[in-house]
């Protein structure tokens, strides 16, 4: 993966990794939902692209988060 995609420090409001990490009776994602690549990457071209996220929760406090990238975003 190309060096200048850097994910947020913070999951955006706009993802589902948030939405778990602050609703505690939000029910986890079966299968993967698409999102605009500007809910997890910093960077001005990320709402160019979409990309699917599947977050789920961990013991303890954590969500764990798989991103499916475009393939634009690492040629």
């Amino acid at each position: 993966m190309p060096g200048y995609w850097f994910p947020k420090e913070v999951p955006d409001a706009d993802s589902f990794a948030f939405e778990l990490l602050h609703n505690q009776n939000h029910e986890e994602q079966r299968f993967p939902r698409k999102i605009g690549a500007d809910a997890w990457f910093d960077k001005a071209s990320a709402a160019r692209y979409e990309i699917t996220e599947q977050s789920f929760r961990i013991p303890g406090e954590g969500v764990v988060t798989i991103l499916n990238l475009d393939p634009r975003m690492v040629e």
